[in-house]
């Protein structure tokens, strides 16, 4: 499987024509070194924009729709999720992961757990909707994805069988960790995450994008999976 994984950190400066660029680049580019792309993702609150009162801007969540169907148009082999955006139903508002694939926003996964979506619900005027974050995966070529928005990590049940587990993150925590509960099954984790993580003031020890894997019959059986291309603004790799 061949995945891209987009470089992009909120607290940088974050604008709608900054985002689509970089995701413009990465799939020009992967889709040249890489032979094509399977799967493309972004961060955690990657499709949210903001007016000059700190609320949502929903003009501009729907442009970034419209650019992303235009974009699967064109890459029509590849599923593409930018990341999380609000989505609104009657007075919910829902935190989702969505699916553009082949021109169409096909699918959206919802986050389940609250980690301030409530807040953020309440001031932009709405009540926030959870998800069933157990039916958060979809096949993509034959093989099992898991869509695991941030603070769903570590709650959600993935599926065994799943190939690669996907973490939008936007945490300083963020990472693919394995544990007791879920160390039965070979499987890779990338992680996209939209802040920078504690730790090391070093500038090498900013990741927003990062892969693992999990693997029962490696030793040791946990290892880092580095980028087979990557620039400033993505890293690609190539999962096997």
């Amino acid at each position: 499987m061949k995945v891209i994984g987009i470089k992009h950190l909120l607290k940088r400066g974050h604008s709608l024509a900054t985002y689509t660029n970089k995701f413009e680049r990465a799939m020009e580019d992967g889709s040249f070194f890489l032979g094509g792309i399977d799967l493309a993702v972004g961060p955690d609150y990657g499709l949210y924009f903001y007016d000059k009162n700190n609320k949502i801007d929903f003009s501009k969540v729907d442009k970034a729709v419209e650019f992303f169907k235009s974009l699967s148009s064109f890459y029509s082999n590849t599923t593409i999720i930018p990341g999380t955006m609000p989505f609104t139903e009657g007075n919910k508002l829902f935190h989702v992961a969505p699916v553009f694939i082949n021109g169409k926003l096909d699918d959206m996964f919802c986050k389940e757990s609250d980690c301030g979506e409530s807040k953020m619900a309440k001031k932009n005027g709405f009540e926030y909707g959870k998800g069933d974050s157990s039916e958060n995966y979809m096949v993509i070529n034959g093989r099992k994805v898991a869509i695991e928005i941030c603070s769903d990590y570590g709650k959600q049940r993935v599926p065994e069988g799943v190939f690669l587990e996907t973490i939008l993150a936007y945490d300083n925590l963020g990472g693919f960790s394995v544990r007791a509960n879920n160390d039965n099954f070979s499987r890779y984790g990338l992680v996209c995450n939209s802040v920078k993580r504690l730790g090391d003031k070093d500038a090498s020890k900013v990741f927003p994008v990062d892969c693992g894997e999990f693997n029962l019959d490696k030793n040791p059986r946990q290892r880092i999976v580095h980028p087979y291309i990557e620039s400033k603004d993505y890293c690609g790799f190539v999962l096997i």
